[in-house]
């Protein structure tokens, strides 16, 4: 690691959105068509590779429906926060129903779901998991909308385990248009796979998000460069940089951040797309502390990533670790949250991202886990404080849940333990299924004798929900 230095002379690119003229256009189609036609293809579907900028045509969209003179003058309810399903909370379906409802119910400015709200906690007390209740709950709720367009967005759907994928596939295609409601739906996802996955519905829009092309790798480097003095960059420079990086927005920021650093655009001289990641990624392994440090620290917990957990980790004051989260938010590889009220949350590293640094930083610095595991461990301990101080069960529960994966990576066995815990305590289906979810993962690292546990519990799960037939197949393949 190199020497600390102001955090205000970072070369990481700020984010900057390019080019996707054809994209915003079809979307705002979209938004024009389903007016007048009786029967709209009111989902979109868009599709891309890791790093392609999904994210940000997501966040660009919610720009241009908000604009005060929206091109198709509607009064719009929009989730101006993706529903992401990298976070927690959204890996249950209740957890999904109540981040719709408080987005649009800040959005209208009024109480529409409160009702909904009422049958949210009550079903908390209750001794079985009803979520047909709460799904008719949420619709009656949503059907007394007076607006003129509802829009829901969803992000990294490719995450969507076995609750979500049910809710895309029976409860996504019951929000769509009816001859009761005021209003007309549109639904965007984005993901590295198409909704089509999860829901066979004849009225949804496939639409493959392709890389940028050199002209607009072009325009990003000169929006990137337009306050300092850019390197002489030529024509077949951006040719290169455009075949190495396949277009990926989030790899030619990592480009710019290399030449910011000092390198030479003839230094560029990767051989390969993935050797072209490798001497993108290895730039951080060179970088000041405690940035560094914190890029690193986002890779590994990477459920959700605050002030307070950078304190608990590196030992940083709140005031610097503070100062650090607002820092690296802006980079361009960076996805913060927001709560419903628009204040951040936290931040967590791109997938793409995370998964590069995890590949070339982590593996070969800390090749027996040692440092992972003991972070992890420091996690745990930060979210005993978290747990304690919420109040709101969707939240609590999500708090548990991440808990949990850092319980399995610090110690196995203690996270096994855990996990026994909260299952035994548990009254609500879903959040049985998220705590099985979370142990599946980890499931490679089992005994013989812990995966028979595991299979046990996904048979029970099964049968609590009626799931006979499942629940008897599962039976039988722990007998045999």
């Amino acid at each position: 690691l190199m020497c600390s230095t102001s955090m205000s002379d970072s070369i990481y690119s700020r984010i900057i959105f390019v080019g996707r003229e054809k994209e915003l256009a079809w979307l705002t189609q979209m938004m024009k068509a389903a007016l007048s036609d009786p029967e709209p293809q009111w989902m979109l579907s868009i599709q891309a590779d890791g790093g392609m900028g999904k994210t940000q045509l997501l966040k660009q969209f919610v720009e241009l429906a908000q604009a005060p003179q929206n091109s198709t003058n509607q009064r719009i309810l929009i989730t101006q926060y993706p529903i992401d399903l990298y976070q927690t909370s959204h890996q249950t379906e209740r957890g999904i129903l109540r981040s719709i409802a408080a987005q649009l119910t800040t959005a209208s400015k009024a109480k529409p779901f409160a009702p909904f709200f009422k049958d949210l906690d009550y079903s908390f007390q209750a001794t079985k998991d009803d979520i047909a209740h709460l799904r008719s709950s949420f619709l009656d709720c949503y059907n007394t909308l007076d607006t003129d367009r509802i829009i829901l967005l969803f992000d990294t759907i490719e995450l969507a385990n076995q609750a979500i994928q049910l809710f895309f596939r029976e409860m996504l295609p019951q929000l769509g248009p009816q001859q009761q409601r005021k209003f007309k739906p549109l639904v965007v996802t984005a993901g590295r796979t198409h909704l089509t996955n999860y829901c066979q519905h004849p009225q949804i829009s496939p639409l493959e998000l392709q890389g940028l092309s050199p002209q607009e790798i072009c325009h990003y480097f000169d929006r990137s460069f337009q306050t300092r003095s850019a390197p002489e960059i030529t024509q077949e420079v951006f040719e290169r940089t455009s075949n190495l990086s396949q277009g990926s927005p989030i790899l030619v920021a990592l480009t710019i951040d290399w030449l910011n650093y000092g390198s030479l655009p003839e230094e560029l001289d990767a051989d390969s797309p993935e050797e072209f990641k490798q001497m993108m990624i290895e730039l951080i392994s060179e970088l000041r502390n405690p940035e560094d440090q914190t890029i690193l620290a986002m890779a590994q917990l990477k459920r959700r990533f605050d002030a307070g957990l950078l304190v608990e980790i590196l030992g940083e004051s709140l005031e610097n670790a503070s100062a650090l989260i607002k820092s690296v938010s802006k980079f361009s590889f960076v996805k913060s949250h927001y709560n419903t009220n628009g204040d951040h949350q936290s931040c967590l590293l791109h997938d793409e991202m995370q998964r590069l640094v995890y590949d070339y930083i982590w593996q070969p610095c800390d090749p027996d886990n040692r440092l992972r595991r003991e972070w992890s461990a420091k996690a745990v301990e930060y979210y005993n404080h978290l747990i304690t101080a919420e109040k709101n069960q969707v939240f609590k529960q999500s708090l548990q849940l991440e808990q949990l994966y850092y319980a399995l990576y610090a110690d196995k066995d203690q996270g096994l333990d855990r996990w026994r815990s909260l299952l035994n305590q548990a009254n609500i289906n879903g959040f049985k299924e998220a705590l099985n979810e979370e142990v599946q993962q980890f499931k490679d690292q089992l005994n013989n004798q812990e995966k028979q546990e595991l299979a046990l519990a996904w048979a029970t799960l099964a049968y609590d929900k009626g799931l006979y037939q499942e629940a008897r197949q599962g039976f039988e393949n722990i007998f045999d």
